[in-house]
């Protein structure tokens, strides 16, 4: 015993905090995020619309479940030399939204339905700050619908198929640089995409009652943007 906490202790020390920023969003249900996203093999509440569409063969009867999580994301920026001031984002409050049902139609098929925001975040800050030329405010958001199958082969092997319709919209707000004397322009960029596709497939096989093996694939998306671009008045 003395050695496995000499052991875990030497790994606590050892360790780093690593952090990483971007617009994905994993928060799909309270379960599977207490787990870290390992729930592909689980499955075995609603989230499995997300996660793996297969595991819904666990669930008898007609279930429902709502849910959203509370994200606020911090970052900063600090040039090389000798540029070296920290612009820090200004902090926001965003509220990414899930829904899924599931229904047994009898012992081997199952239907259900997911509603997911994968990506839906965004970045804000000072409009005089070094990068003001690349971007000031952004926003980005993506809906998904998976209405979806799933078959129960055997007590052990269950597999399923997901037809996904998606739309988008982005926003980007930034400034270009004008003459020394008409200051900076503030350019603002809108598009959405309301017709996007995919389609996703799960399989889940369980041995025994304590081992299980799941696989999801989630096909690419692709989104084209129609949208304006506006040049209010110059500002300095």
């Amino acid at each position: 015993m003395k050695i496995k906490l000499f052991i875990l202790s030497l790994l606590l020390l050892l360790s780093e905090s690593v952090f990483a920023g971007g617009f994905q969003i994993n928060e799909h249900g309270a379960k599977a995020m207490a787990m870290g996203g390992a729930f592909t093999a689980i499955a075995n509440n609603p989230s499995a619309m997300y996660y793996n569409v297969a595991g819904i063969t666990q669930l008898k009867g007609f279930h429902l479940m709502l849910g959203t999580t509370m994200i606020v994301p911090e970052a900063s920026f600090r040039g090389v030399a000798p540029a070296i001031t920290e612009y820090k984002m200004i902090n926001q409050t965003f509220f990414p939204t899930y829904f899924y049902a599931t229904y047994q139609v009898n012992k081997s098929l199952f239907l259900g339905v997911g509603f997911t925001t994968p990506f839906g975040l965004g970045t804000k800050w000072n409009s005089n700050w070094i990068g003001r030329y690349l971007a000031i405010k952004t926003n980005i958001q993506t809906f998904q619908i998976n209405p979806s199958i799933a078959y129960k082969i055997s007590d052990k092997l269950s597999v399923s198929g997901s037809f996904v319709y998606s739309f988008a919209n982005v926003t980007i707000t930034q400034k270009t640089p004008q003459t020394p004397f008409a200051g900076d322009a503030f350019v603002q960029l809108t598009g959405k995409d309301n017709s996007a596709f995919g389609y996703q497939f799960g399989i889940l096989y369980k041995p025994d009652k304590k081992l299980s093996f799941g696989a999801s694939f989630h096909s690419q998306i692709k989104y084209n943007f129609d949208g304006t671009v506006t040049l209010p008045v110059l500002s300095n």
